[in-house]
């Protein structure tokens, strides 16, 4: 499932009909087994950085713990676009301690605050 799901994402989608796509990308996520979310985690990293924004926007639907580690990853990334979408993306979770430090570090224009 997670190949599907990689190649979903690379698909050449335009911007506009990329929004209409998301829920499709986000049931091929609901039916990721543990090996697929190994996969993932193991490989976004390694991937296109529009394949990147693009998966960080559909984790937001699963709710799932391994969807949460990724998007936590994804927070504490160098690309300041990709950053912020991961932050919004992990609004849709239960309220969680290691969120709310990311955020505390971030201010608007995603520079990290100096203490």
């Amino acid at each position: 499932m997670f190949e599907r799901y990689q190649e979903y994402l690379e698909t050449d989608f335009s911007d506009d009909y990329w929004s209409e796509c998301i829920g499709i990308a986000s049931e091929i996520l609901g039916k990721f087994l543990p090996e697929d979310w190994i996969s993932l985690s193991n490989s976004w990293r390694c991937q296109s950085r529009n394949w990147k924004i693009r998966c960080a926007e559909t984790l937001d639907g699963g709710l799932t713990d391994p969807g949460f580690a990724i998007l936590l990853s994804m927070a504490r990334d160098a690309d300041e676009e990709l950053v912020m979408i991961a932050l919004e993306s992990l609004g849709s979770f239960p309220a969680s301690p290691q969120v709310g430090a990311i955020r505390e570090r971030w201010r608007p224009g995603g520079r990290e605050r100096t203490a």
